[in-house]
């Protein structure tokens, strides 16, 4: 069976989740880019985990998967390890069906129950953190229940950042901007206004504004974002603050597939494209003029020292070695990005224990560590741990 039709084979149900996961620790690309999917195509980094509640975990299988090194794999008897099933017999899907096609084929009783059981998990978790008393839990409590327009109403009027930030990537999540609704009141000026010294909202100005063409806006976002004194994309915000408050006597299975399935919704929320314009607004034409050659210089040096992504560091990197920083100002190093992107492969596992109760585990401890340190860092502590740990 080629690598093609497998995973044409096994798209289904969890596996949409667990191929989100795949990809965004393996299969992605650190080039720096403002590439988006075209309007209505179907791909993993965008439509893959945009599905209502209702449809969350199932339908989210229609997805075009990508071929990353190491992606859900069947085992050698054909089936595949689903926590809380054993090993299963992976669904046949027939190659380029549509969302509503896979979503509204005959399933296996193995999967209506696993959607059954991550949907009612999910909907009690919302429901639950929807009423509590500080706003972030409400958040996630609105996004929980897919109440986009509710969070945008409660992010309008917060004056936390972290609040904010996280409601606007929601309403950007798939790749389009909710155009309507309370969501179209969000603004990239409102969350740089509430945290003024994260680079991360002045990046994503920076974008903005060479979409649109518009020089001075986006030399004064570059700007900007050079002199701030963090990164944070808010990357980990949406399923680490799940991971925290989900209930004690959730099993473990659910909660694992929860948890992907969040990973996925808030990868498809990310914004390469900020990485790809500071890149862009640093490319050797730019250089030439001095001052945006110090501008740049700075922005790579923050990049590099308090980017919490890896693709934020790497951008540093690329916009470092293109200004020929001396080595002592070369914080990271190309080798060491790549040394850490190989990592994140061990951070999913072997790719037939993906969907595994040992796989699911893995991905719950990567949450919490990601959440604490960040994505950078977390995967540059594992490579110490593992140098260590290596046989000598």
């Amino acid at each position: 069976m080629t690598e093609r039709r497998r995973w044409a084979r096994i798209g289904a149900a969890a596996l949409a989740a667990a191929a989100m996961v795949a990809w965004w620790l393996q299969g992605r690309s650190l080039e720096p880019t403002d590439r988006r999917a075209p309007a209505g195509a179907i791909t993993l980094g965008s439509a893959a985990m945009s599905l209502p509640v209702g449809a969350s975990v199932g339908a989210a299988a229609a997805v075009a998967l990508p071929e990353p090194a190491a992606a859900p794999g069947l085992l050698p008897d054909g089936r595949i390890e689903i926590c809380g099933f054993g090993r299963v017999l992976a669904p046949e899907l027939p190659i380029g069906a549509s969302l509503e096609e896979l979503a509204n084929r005959s399933k296996a009783a193995w999967e209506l129950q696993l959607e059954q059981q991550v949907q009612a998990l999910q909907r009690r978790t919302g429901r639950e953190l929807a009423g509590r008393g500080d706003e972030f839990s409400r958040l996630l409590g609105l996004l929980l229940q897919d109440d986009r327009a509710g969070a945008a109403q409660l992010a309008r009027r917060s004056e936390d950042p972290r609040v904010y930030a996280l409601a606007w990537r929601q309403c950007q999540r798939g790749g389009m901007a909710v155009a309507d609704g309370a969501c179209a009141q969000l603004n990239l000026r409102r969350w740089a206004q509430l945290d003024p010294r994260n680079a991360s909202p002045w990046l994503e100005l920076l974008m903005e504004a060479q979409r649109r063409g518009e020089t001075s806006a986006a030399e004064e976002a570059l700007y900007q974002a050079a002199r701030a004194a963090r990164v944070d994309s808010g990357l980990g915000d949406y399923v680490g603050g799940v991971q925290e408050r989900l209930p004690a006597d959730a099993a473990s299975g659910t909660r694992g597939f929860l948890l992907m399935q969040l990973f996925g919704e808030e990868a498809s929320a990310m914004h390469f494209g900020a990485a790809g314009a500071a890149a862009r607004a640093c490319d050797s034409a730019a250089l030439r003029d001095a001052n945006r050659r110090q501008t740049c210089a700075a922005l790579a040096r923050l990049l590099m020292s308090e980017g919490r992504d890896l693709m934020a560091v790497n951008v540093g990197v690329v916009i470092g070695e293109r200004l020929q920083l001396p080595a002592r100002e070369m914080l990271v190093t190309r080798a060491q990005v790549q040394a850490v992107q190989r990592r994140a492969v061990d951070v999913a596992g072997p790719p037939q224990e993906l969907t595994s109760c040992r796989g699911l585990r893995r991905l719950d401890d990567w949450v919490r560590q990601q959440g604490r340190e960040g994505e950078w860092r977390g995967l540059m502590a594992r490579m110490r741990e593992a140098e260590a740990s290596a046989p000598r």
